[in-house]
């Protein structure tokens, strides 16, 4: 359970929002509590002969510990005396007959007619020092006794003093008891009317609670979302290369979800018990099932109630899964375009891209959260309603000349319907959702908690841009869990200025060596300096400031052709956006676009050509300006027509900067000043086309292929 209580520790700083939660939750509990509770009373009394009496008897026992009855010649027998109580203590014997009750200080009389309401309610009983209680026994002996409320430890004290309070509560309520014939409908009716009024109470608690309960999930969820993407931007391009990004997408959707329901299980009502519902249901059923089919009366109102939420909630619900669609695709751009995010320097643009989208697909939960409260109190609501017609019908078989109906069997058919009303919430199974929770809550944080994130040394420097040139010394590289290395014993060195092919068979380690320049990849022996300083002495943002690259992959986002090529340097101008893309040959195709500039790419560009989306990747590195070049395949998987005008962009651009090229297509390479030939991660040959097509037999073999 570590993990989903590390999830918990969330909580600190929502601790207004979860005292808040609890408050309300305690609130529901004492109504819920009142609302069960107020039915027995209720029965008491509309069984009691003389209600007004009976109580005054039972508030007297409570208090005293002296159990009256009053007897058909209103006598006032003490038929029975509590062990330990303030009457046993103060000497009364059971079986005599309370007389009258005198004050010492005081000429107060109390007509024997109103002695029992006296005794239990009136204020001067509080001070019981100054009171006699005077009895007689069978024999016609008196006795005057002095009670005495006084204890020795202060757990007696303080239930004297809950006692008086209790007693006072009971006297307000009693003094709303009516009198006269229609008795028993007035009480009901009153009773009644209570009672679902406080459900009504409850029920707008119950909502407010839930949806603050859903409040907390969500900005919870939110948060431990932007924390891990902020990680997974920021790991090593040779992280996705062992892992890919289906299983970090995953952990970001489907388990971050299942930790967003388990919060909720655990600070909202969420055990749903529909089992009980129908055996609670199924037993009224079978105690009267007249007085439990009223309850049918209703359900046409909890249908039209639940296909009117439910319109609503599936529009809501389509429109959440849309904005989870785009912050899917937001994630995928990003995790899939880590190279360019790299390269590019990125990281904070799009985790500042990302938590807009997430903050928008956010208010939505919120909307939802709002009916997904209201459904169940309403529901409720109506189930209370349906179980108040039952008890209105009850009660009137009850009190016929012929009861259909025992008073047992009432009071048992009113509690199954509470508690029928209330199991049909449907609650989940907490424990199986936290143990999900629990499951998906350690693959989150095993993505959160990874220490091979991409950080500068805390003595990094700033290399400035290379002037001069690129050595790569006994360059040795392995991808995780491999067992030959992808380029083995490298050494190369290039002038600042100098166009570089690489050519060789497919996984021979060309883009892994160009891949190492830029830092995706850290070799486990030898250097790369630029103008004599390593590369792994510099700052991230340093090295990849100075390069450029166009890949096989073309990535674009899914925003506008501006900002596609703006990508490349977030502060330039318009201007010099237009100008980038004229030198990159674009500039005609974007005008063509009924939006221009500010036409919106779709997903992975699939609006535009291959040969457009490439033009706008050179557009991009040339804004860069860049001193270093990469062009991984960049005219691979394009027509003819658009490879000669990339092919042109291409030389535009490399004049004055390090080009390094990796070509399949060796016609396009054949001017390049320096050719490195590589097999099975090894150099074999290094040279001019002229000379190699000479000497090289792999070199002529890959010309005569391609």
């Amino acid at each position: 359970m570590k993990d989903f209580i590390r999830v918990l520790k969330y909580l600190k700083r929502e601790i207004k929002s979860v005292i808040l939660s609890f408050l309300f939750a305690i609130a529901v509990a004492l109504l819920f509590t009142g609302s069960i509770g107020i039915m027995l009373p209720l029965m008491e009394v509309v069984m009691s002969d003389n209600p007004h009496q009976d109580i005054h008897v039972s508030v007297i026992q409570r208090r005293f510990g002296m159990t009256i009855t009053p007897t058909g010649e209103n006598q006032l027998v003490i038929s029975a005396i509590a062990s330990h109580s303030i009457a046993a203590q103060g000497g009364i014997i059971a079986g005599d007959i309370l007389t009258n009750i005198r004050f010492i200080d005081d000429e107060i009389k109390v007509p024997k007619a109103a002695l029992l309401r006296f005794i239990a309610f009136d204020t001067s009983m509080n001070d019981l020092s100054k009171v006699l209680f005077e009895t007689t026994n069978q024999t016609g002996g008196l006795k005057s006794y002095r009670l005495s409320e006084t204890h020795n430890n202060w757990r007696d004290n303080l239930k004297v003093s809950l006692n008086k309070k209790v007693n006072n509560l009971i006297a307000w309520g009693t003094s709303f008891l009516p009198e006269g014939e229609d008795f028993v409908t007035r009480v009901l009716t009153s009773m009644v009317g209570f009672m679902l009024s406080m459900t009504l109470l409850r029920c707008i608690l119950r909502a407010m609670q839930e949806y603050i309960v859903k409040r907390i999930g969500f900005r919870i969820v939110a948060r431990i979302r932007n924390e891990t993407f902020k990680t997974a931007i920021a790991l090593p391009v040779i992280y996705f290369t062992d892992k890919g990004s289906t299983d970090i997408i995953s952990r970001f959707v489907q388990d971050v979800n299942k930790i967003s329901r388990a919060i909720n299980a655990v600070l909202g009502k969420t055990v749903r018990e529909p089992l009980k519902m129908g055996m609670t249901l199924f037993a009224a059923f079978a105690i009267n099932a007249k007085v439990t089919a009223i309850i049918i009366i209703v359900f046409p109102l909890v249908g039209f109630t639940i296909y009117h939420l439910g319109r609503k909630l599936k529009t809501l619900s389509r429109k959440i899964l849309e904005e989870r669609s785009r912050l899917l695709g937001r994630l995928q751009e990003s995790l899939q375009g880590i190279r360019e995010v790299k390269a590019y320097h990125r990281e904070a643009f799009e985790y500042d891209a990302f938590s807009a989208v997430n903050k928008k697909l956010l208010r939505r939960q919120y909307k939802r959260a709002r009916l997904n409260a209201a459904a169940g109190p309403i529901l409720e609501v109506f189930g209370t309603l349906a179980a108040s017609i039952g008890m209105y019908v009850g009660v009137k078989l009850l009190t016929t000349p012929n009861p259909e109906i025992t008073p047992a069997e009432f009071i048992t058919i009113s509690a199954l319907l509470i508690t029928a009303g209330l199991s049909g919430q449907k609650l989940g199974n907490v424990i199986t959702r936290v143990q999900v929770a629990n499951a998906a809550a350690g693959r989150v944080f095993e993505l959160m908690d990874q220490t091979s994130v991409e950080q500068d040394t805390d003595n990094g420097i700033d290399i400035p841009p290379m002037t001069q040139s690129i050595e790569l010394k006994d360059i040795s590289f392995s991808y995780p869990n491999t067992d030959a290395p992808a380029i083995s014993n490298i050494n190369l060195s290039i002038v600042h200025g100098q166009s570089i092919a690489v050519v060789g068979p497919n996984g021979c380690g060309k883009s892994t060596l160009l891949g190492l320049l830029s830092r995706f990849y850290t070799p486990q022996h030898g250097t790369i300096s630029f103008d004599g300083i390593d590369i792994t002495t510099g700052t991230f943002t340093s090295v990849r400031n100075q390069i450029s690259i166009v890949s096989q992959q073309t990535v674009l986002f899914n925003n506008s052709i501006l900002n596609n090529i703006k990508y490349g340097r977030l502060d330039a101008t318009r201007d010099e956006v237009i100008s980038a893309a004229k030198q990159a040959n674009a500039h005609d195709f974007i005008e063509q676009k009924d939006e221009g500039y500010n036409t919106i790419i779709s997903e992975q560009g699939t609006n535009l050509s291959g040969g457009q989306r490439q033009r706008l990747s050179i557009a991009r590195a040339i804004l860069r300006d860049a001193p270093i070049l990469i062009f991984d395949e960049a005219t691979s998987q394009i027509d003819v027509d658009s490879a000669d005008k990339i092919q042109e962009a291409i030389s535009k651009m490399s004049k004055g900067r390090t080009c390094f090229i990796i070509a399949h297509h060796l016609k396009s390479i054949v001017h390049c000043d320096k050719i490195v030939v590589m097999n099975e991660g090894r150099i074999v040959d290094i040279g001019t086309h002229d000379i190699l097509i000479e000497k090289c037999a792999l070199y002529q073999k890959l010309y005569k292929l391609n």
